[in-house]
């Protein structure tokens, strides 16, 4: 199953609120890039179970580590 659009849209707004992002190349975004630093990770990650409803275990929060490794995990998630 995907995301819906407005599912996107949502994670990438976090990402934008979160790292204040100006490059809107989602997938290129990883932990240590840009303004991803150890702190953004966790502020990220908290917005991510706020705005989706979600739980994410702690042994799941270093795994993940990119845009895309989020989005897969959101994915799946929504089932």
């Amino acid at each position: 199953m995907s995301l819906k659009k407005q599912d996107i849209n949502k994670l990438q707004d976090i990402f934008d609120k979160t790292l204040k992002l100006k490059d809107k190349k989602y997938s290129n975004f990883e932990l240590g890039t840009k303004n991803w630093d150890s702190l953004k990770h966790i502020q990220l990650i908290i917005n991510i179970e706020k705005k989706f409803n979600i739980k994410v275990k702690t042994s799941d929060v270093s795994k993940l580590s990119s845009y895309n490794k989020i989005l897969e995990f959101i994915k799946k998630n929504q089932d």
